[in-house]
């Protein structure tokens, strides 16, 4: 496969996945493992991401679960790795990629719905960060309207659908305004680096058509101290032994 840039293969769910992505730029993380660890799917569901990347989520989730996955993106180079690495760790007639761009998805997806709704949506603020790419620039710069991926995820929602997103702590606020009335049995779910250290991470979950109230998890602490290795709990799931 052609591209232009430079990949590299990296190990998810203990060896379980063998995913190929840019070298340099965005790259799948920890947090793309918790974001499909965190999705309540069951056998036969259709999960639907948007800002999709290589496909990291949704093949987190095709391993545990046998799941029909469909996925968007704006760079159509990273859909062509997205596609390659579905050929390359499951049954790739179950995951489906389209390139376009979430203001105006293409239009094969606007008459879809699905049972499960994700995205881990871009969040660096330029004036913050310093890109080390124009790729990882345009991943990661806080999107202008944060409230039309939240929009058109929850379109694409079956009723009693489930969305859920992974997003900085920091962002909460703007979260919780731009869900409200629009989900409910919204629940919170902490992600701390080391349990006498404020959450960095939050991951955000509702039911479109619920009227069930806001709810505060426990959360999960993901390293141990003094060393800094991995929890127990975090371990397992990065592992792909637990959801």
């Amino acid at each position: 496969m052609d591209t232009k840039f430079s990949t590299d293969t990296v190990d998810f769910l203990g060896g379980k996945l063998r995913i190929t992505q840019p070298l340099k730029g965005y790259r799948a993380s920890s947090d793309t493992v918790f974001l499909a660890a965190a999705t309540p799917v069951k056998p036969g569901d259709r999960v639907f991401e948007l800002g999709c990347g290589v496909g990291t989520v949704g093949l987190c989730i095709t391993t545990r679960t046998p799941i029909t996955y469909v996925g968007v993106d704006h760079d159509e180079s990273i859909i062509c790795l997205a596609r390659q690495n579905a050929q390359n760790n499951t049954d790739a007639t179950k995951c489906h990629f389209f390139h376009g761009c979430i203001e105006n998805l293409p239009q094969d997806l606007r008459t879809q719905t699905f049972e499960h709704v994700v995205m881990n949506p871009p969040y660096f603020e330029g004036e913050r960060h310093t890109p080390s790419s124009l790729r990882r620039s345009a991943s990661h710069l806080t999107h202008p309207n944060l409230e039309t991926w939240f929009i058109q995820g929850i379109k694409r929602l079956k009723p009693k659908g489930t969305f859920t997103l992974i997003y900085p702590m920091s962002s909460l606020d703007r979260i919780l305004t731009t869900l409200w009335g629009r989900l409910g049995n919204v629940t919170l779910f902490p992600l701390w680096s080391h349990h006498d250290q404020p959450a960095k991470r939050v991951i955000v979950q509702g039911t479109k058509g619920s009227r069930g109230p806001l709810r505060l998890l426990p959360g999960m602490t993901l390293h141990e101290r003094p060393l800094g290795g991995y929890t127990a709990q975090a371990d397992s799931i990065l592992r792909g032994s637990k959801a």
